[in-house]
């Protein structure tokens, strides 16, 4: 039995590497995935559904596990692996597909790809019946039940969340699917703000540690000064200090030129 299917064989590794990659016709990557979920029991419409999150990988977010379709694999087996390799869960996928979602990945080592980034998602909702305790990625995601609008306001990416609203409209609840959408709109719009704001504060950061190294180099170059000194040691001082500035413009103190005692001497003429 598959990895992917339920009861089979727990998988240990990923599959990694791009020799198996498709492409569609303009050249685009082709992924798989699915969003997992769990429904309560007795619980009906909207209030009823748990979604699964993962971490990504960098920690930058929630996202839904979804990865690369390869040419060895049917698109349901790629989303069950992808599936089970990123968030280790196994199960059903609800047909039909939810749909096919193009995006584009901003990482670097596909920039410079023929496709420049460019992909198409096939996304499935999957219906969980098993969790494994261990699983090939679970050492670099973790993993999170949260509810529909939850998750539509935690999910990083815009075309994760539109797939979510769509599997909600697909069931008829119109109001929870508008309420996931508002979430979702809001979150995305305070993450931007947050982005547009992560280089101010990262130069205030700056601003603040660069100030105590300014103050300590100016510290250092000032030139040292002569402690304050005592009373009576500024008394004796002066003195000196006056009788090196006479001498210095050609003259002598007054004590110098009259002496306190003076031996008169006669002349005679």
């Amino acid at each position: 039995m598959p990895h992917n299917r339920p009861g089979g064989p727990v998988p240990t590794e990923s599959r990694t590497g791009r020799e198996n990659q498709r492409f569609g016709a303009e050249g685009e990557r082709l992924v798989a995935g699915a969003i997992p979920m769990r429904f309560k029991p007795g619980v009906e419409g909207p209030e009823g559904v748990e979604v699964l999150l993962i971490t990504s990988r960098r920690g930058k977010g929630y996202v839904f596990p979804k990865g690369g379709w390869e040419n060895d694999e049917e698109l349901r087996d790629a989303a069950m692996r992808e599936t089970v390799e990123e968030a280790g869960v196994r199960g059903q996928l609800e047909e039909p597909i939810i749909g096919k979602f193009p995006f584009h990945s901003g990482k670097a080592e596909r920039q410079s790809a023929a496709h420049q980034g460019r992909c198409v998602a096939y996304l499935f909702a999957m219906h969980v019946s098993e969790e494994l305790a261990s699983w090939p990625e679970g050492h670099q995601r973790s993993r999170h039940w949260v509810s529909l609008q939850e998750a539509c306001c935690k999910c990083r990416y815009p075309w994760m969340r539109e797939a979510l609203v769509a599997w909600v409209r697909r069931r008829g609840w119109e109001a929870a699917a508008a309420a996931c959408a508002a979430c979702g709109e809001a979150a995305a719009a305070e993450r931007q703000q947050q982005a547009l704001a992560a280089p101010n504060q990262q130069a205030g950061q700056q601003q603040q540690q660069q100030q105590p190294e300014q103050a300590q180099q100016a510290q250092q170059q000032a030139p040292a000064q002569q402690p304050p000194q005592p009373p009576q040691q500024q008394a004796a001082v002066a003195p000196q200090q006056q009788a090196v500035c006479v001498m210095a413009a050609g003259q002598l103190p007054a004590e110098a030129a009259v002496p306190a005692t003076v031996d008169r001497i006669a002349v005679h003429t």
